[in-house]
């Protein structure tokens, strides 16, 4: 009978886990159903740049791409949240990238 104590091998419960490796293409993941019902976890995923990888380094290499173009900013670290954050989420129009350097 499996129980919904926190076991010494577990994670801390309320706790995230990120997986992020790459599930092979047709070949199933082996869950256990089970444990994801009585402990109460959540399963999510997402996918971004699917077969792009290549491109976009072959775009990156060539001698026109200019990535300097991409980094709007320089900040500190003490201003990550004020001018980092915030900046790229409510002035999207002004940022793409911004480089943080340690205070």
């Amino acid at each position: 009978m499996r129980t919904n104590a926190h076991q010494p091998n577990d994670p801390v419960q309320g706790a995230s886990k990120l997986s992020p490796k790459v599930l092979e293409v047709n070949v199933p993941a082996a869950i256990d159903l089970t444990d994801v019902v009585f402990r109460e976890k959540t399963i999510s995923g997402s996918m971004s740049g699917y077969g792009l990888y290549d491109e976009t380094i072959r775009i990156m290499t060539d001698p026109r791409f200019r990535g300097d173009l991409l980094i709007t900013d320089r900040i500190g670290l003490d201003d990550l949240i004020g001018k980092g954050y915030h900046g790229l989420l409510n002035e999207k129009d002004k940022h793409v990238k911004m480089l943080v350097r340690p205070a």
